[in-house]
């Protein structure tokens, strides 16, 4: 099985027409443009994606990532991919309460290192943390 991966940067650039007649009414109407998810942002939506995809699923520092693209042609400072992550936090903050919301309500209250070996229930009381 093979896997052909290819990092491209497309640009696209579209021509503005002027309206050439003295005809009475609108000019050329046209339909907005798509937001971007970073307003005035260099990178598009699948590379956000991409890099979000990498540093949390993956738990692998940026820096490797960076150095795979490079690899591949794709030449991106650390700083634009950090100042980039720094404007996306804010999108995440609802989410964020809504775990945080929901893992109070949970029986088991698990820290980053806690072991599913470590909590036994006794009886109808709360868990308890095993010696």
């Amino acid at each position: 099985m093979e896997i052909e991966i290819e990092a491209y940067r497309r640009l696209i650039r579209r021509r503005r027409y002027q309206r050439t007649c003295r005809c009475p009414g609108p000019r050329t109407v046209t339909a907005p443009a798509v937001p971007e998810l970073i307003p005035k942002g260099r990178l598009g939506a699948s590379v956000r994606v991409e890099i979000l995809h990498d540093k949390f699923a993956t738990q692998r520092p940026t820096e490797r990532l960076l150095q795979s693209w490079r690899r591949l042609g794709l030449n991106l400072s650390a700083g634009t991919v950090t100042e980039g992550l720094h404007r996306l936090e804010p999108l995440f903050v609802g989410l964020y309460k809504a775990l945080i919301t929901r893992n109070r309500q949970t029986a088991f209250h698990q820290a980053d290192e806690t072991r599913w070996l470590v909590f036994i229930i006794v009886g109808d009381q709360s868990p308890v943390v095993a010696d």
